[in-house]
């Protein structure tokens, strides 16, 4: 998992899809949002996930490619 800057949000993902939670929500579970799916090119399912310095959380992939993934906005 990895967890916004403002540490409210925590993005969490399963390989083939990564969801948005809200940490103040009064059930974390129902607050649950996809914020992004794998959209089938080979190689490049979710992996480990990182805040960068930047503001932006990447995320690796299954196997050594030229891709990653980014949620831009993370808040």
């Amino acid at each position: 998992i990895a967890f916004s800057p403002n540490s409210r949000y925590f993005y969490h993902n399963n390989f083939l899809k990564a969801y948005q939670y809200d940490i103040l929500a009064s059930n974390i579970e129902a607050s649950k949002t996809l914020v992004a799916e794998w959209d089938g090119y080979p190689g490049t399912p979710f992996f480990f996930m990182q805040l960068m310095p930047d503001n932006k959380i990447y995320s690796s992939t299954t196997t050594i490619t030229d891709v990653m993934h980014v949620i831009q906005y993370p808040y």
